[in-house]
């Protein structure tokens, strides 16, 4: 089983002007290009870190064989939708199944996916992700979405980055990893999972 995104976010959860604020920088600053790349890589440890992803964006999760358990469980919650679930022959032949095919668990997080009763997967799929499931994931489409102690762990995160503007903290691995206290203040959110 392998995931990727497949659609980035069309935004960030954490505004420039939000930073600026935030670090309290004079207005007409030279650095919005620092901030902003800051805040992107800011956004992308914190979903790593939570396993969730923040604003709405579209993964794929790849499938080997569908598992003996019959329940999919997506990565990167919240769920919004399930796009598609399309199947691969060994000849390479996408199928896509009817929606009426599979049921989705959205009162799970992360949500959960199964094929519905009397329905079943094509035979002679090929044997390396034969099985592709679409989704969008994401709090929403805007900033405000995201809920403030996700927002305020981006905003933490990098005014770290400016306290040290480069220096990495000798405590910490370097630029790609959380400094501890906002690794603390994710606790709330982090995605658990359980086997």
């Amino acid at each position: 089983m392998s995931a990727k995104r497949v659609t980035a976010p069309t935004v960030e959860p954490v505004t420039i002007a939000d930073l600026v604020d935030h670090l309290r920088l004079p207005s007409g600053s030279q650095e919005h290009a620092q901030l902003q790349r800051w805040a992107v890589s800011a956004r992308e440890l914190v979903e790593l870190y939570a396993g969730r992803a923040l604003i709405t964006q579209t993964w794929e999760l790849a499938l080997d064989v569908w598992p003996a358990s019959g329940v999919v469980t997506l990565p990167m919650p919240p769920l919004i939708s399930v796009s598609s679930i399309t199947t691969y022959s060994d000849a390479q032949v996408g199928t896509v199944l009817s929606p009426s095919a599979y049921y989705v668990d959205t009162w799970a997080e992360p949500a959960r996916l199964t094929l519905a009763t009397g329905s079943g997967l094509p035979a002679g799929l090929r044997s390396l992700a034969g099985i592709v499931i679409r989704y969008q994931c994401g709090y929403g489409t805007n900033a405000a979405d995201v809920p403030a102690g996700l927002r305020d762990a981006i905003l933490a995160a990098v005014a770290y980055r400016w306290r040290y503007r480069g220096d990495d903290d000798p405590r910490l691995g370097g630029a790609e990893t959380l400094p501890p206290q906002v690794e603390q203040a994710l606790a709330p959110y982090r995605v658990m999972w359980v086997a």
